[in-house]
């Protein structure tokens, strides 16, 4: 099961939820991407997260999952801010540092798609 949320302060969210241990608990991962992602699988993500491997359902996976990049992302500076944290935004709301670089990435690799 996956599901994507967003924009959550200018990101996004894609979770993955899967089956462990004969299917009576589940493991989740979650990325967090820069521009909204189709679907977990082809999200040009940011950077990943492991969300656990000990829940009871499904939907607890995937909660755990957005709760786990959501505290990741409220670390991050909105983009409607000029400064704040370990990132920059110019006027033109556009990262400047440090995760130019893998915003930049992102883009050129969608583009490339």
């Amino acid at each position: 099961m996956e599901k994507v949320w967003g924009p959550i302060n200018g990101f996004y969210i894609a979770a993955y939820a899967v089956p462990i241990a004969d299917g009576q608990r589940f493991c989740s991962y979650a990325k967090v991407c820069a521009e909204p992602p189709g679907t977990y699988w082809d999200a040009l993500c940011l950077f990943k997260l492991f969300g656990g491997e000990d829940h009871d359902s499904e939907i607890g996976a995937l909660a755990f999952a957005r709760l786990a990049a959501q505290a990741q992302i409220e670390r991050i500076p909105s983009r409607d801010r000029s400064s704040l944290g370990f990132a920059v935004f110019d006027e033109a709301k556009d990262v400047i540092f440090p995760l130019h670089q893998q915003i930049r990435r992102v883009q050129q690799q969608r583009a490339a798609a």
